[in-house]
């Protein structure tokens, strides 16, 4: 018998475009494959490699809404655009549209815990906004837009 591929979990999480806290996260809520082992002496979690292609192949694709019933799902491609990705840097660049957007991800996965925002903004990346163009939340997770945003999303939840 052969042996399977098993992946570490940066490797699972390499192959899905996420970071390692989000595959984990991806794991206890999203349905993805369990880990079938650890690894000896270091004590990370192994996953099937085929397992995990298999899952990830299943997605729907960034931006798809889950929440609405498969027959009233938009039809998954989105419209052609000439205008190139709405890239924030800047704190100006934050718009409510964009504040919203941050605020619906972390009440929906994360309304009593502790928030990752690594996964937000690997969620908030790619989003289509109401003009069109695709959001681009770059590589610098400590951003002046990136810091506004969690301080928004902070204060509204430390007022309750």
């Amino acid at each position: 018998m052969a042996e399977q591929e098993l992946w570490t979990t940066a490797q699972a999480a390499e192959h899905c475009g996420v970071r390692p806290s989000t595959y984990r996260d991806y794991v206890s809520r999203q349905g993805a494959p369990k880990h079938v082992s650890r690894q000896p002496g270091r004590g990370q979690d192994l996953y099937l490699a085929e397992a995990v292609r298999a899952w990830h192949a299943k997605r729907p694709g960034r931006g798809a809404r889950t929440d609405l019933p498969r027959e009233t799902q938009p039809s998954g491609k989105r419209p052609m655009t000439n205008q190139p990705p709405f890239t924030l840097v800047s704190a100006e660049d934050v718009t409510d549209e964009i504040l919203e957007l941050a605020v619906t991800i972390t009440d929906d996965f994360y309304p009593d815990q502790r928030i990752d925002w690594g996964d937000v903004w690997d969620r908030m990346d790619g989003a289509t906004l109401t003009d069109g163009r695709e959001l681009d939340v770059g590589t610098d997770l400590m951003s002046p837009a990136l810091v506004k945003i969690k301080a928004y999303v902070r204060g509204l939840r430390k007022m309750g």
